[in-house]
């Protein structure tokens, strides 16, 4: 999908093709340790894409024909602008536990924005800057978490899920008052013994 602009239209088969002629957005996505990134999501009102990656707000810059030519703007950005088109999940989890303040992010990601809008708005994207926030931003479950002091890919875990910001779990644990936040993926593809079992110490 996301090398499909690069292909051509006729590469393309039909089902995604049909996906990316419909109207997309181009961003730029903001993560609490300061990271930014430039994306690109389906439609013109759907907030997933951004839920989906673990942003803490972002600045929509402009709407797009279709994701041919919002790919080829998005590629634009990151070489005239030097905006990286991916996180790591490491760096989204450090941010959630070491986070600089809301508006050192928001300031700059309205820097980011200016040097983004003019980039593409004579490329094919009609520019129209909006914000977004990350509803987390508004729950004090996020205030203060800390890294979960154990790997979940093995032993006995006794965790009770809170909320989510992109795939990073806030999860309490019996006898602990603190929120700790734990990545999912090693559990990916995993047989999981449920029961009532008990939590190996920490």
């Amino acid at each position: 999908m996301n090398q499909a602009h690069r292909r051509g239209r006729g590469a393309t088969d039909g089902r995604m093709t049909a996906y990316l002629e419909q109207p997309h957005r181009l961003y730029v996505a903001g993560f609490r340790d300061g990271s930014m990134k430039v994306g690109t999501a389906a439609g013109i009102s759907d907030h997933r894409r951004l839920l989906e990656q673990g942003a803490w707000m972002a600045r929509y810059i402009g709407v797009a024909a279709d994701g041919f030519v919002v790919r080829e703007a998005e590629d634009l950005v990151t070489e005239r602008v030097g905006l990286a088109q991916g996180v790591t999940v490491s760096r989204k989890l450090r941010g959630l536990t070491q986070p600089i303040e809301d508006a050192a992010l928001a300031g700059q990601l309205d820097d980011a924005s200016r040097a983004v809008a003019e980039v593409v708005g004579d490329r094919g994207v009609e520019v129209q800057v909006s914000e977004w926030v990350n509803p987390a931003n508004d729950s004090p479950l996020w205030a203060r978490v800390h890294p979960y002091p154990a790997a979940v890919e093995g032993g006995s875990h006794d965790l009770t899920v809170l909320g989510a910001v992109g795939r990073v779990l806030a999860t309490t644990r019996p006898g602990f008052g603190e929120v700790f936040v734990v990545d999912p993926a090693p559990l990916f593809g995993r047989a999981i013994d449920l029961g009532d079992h008990r939590p190996d110490e920490v």
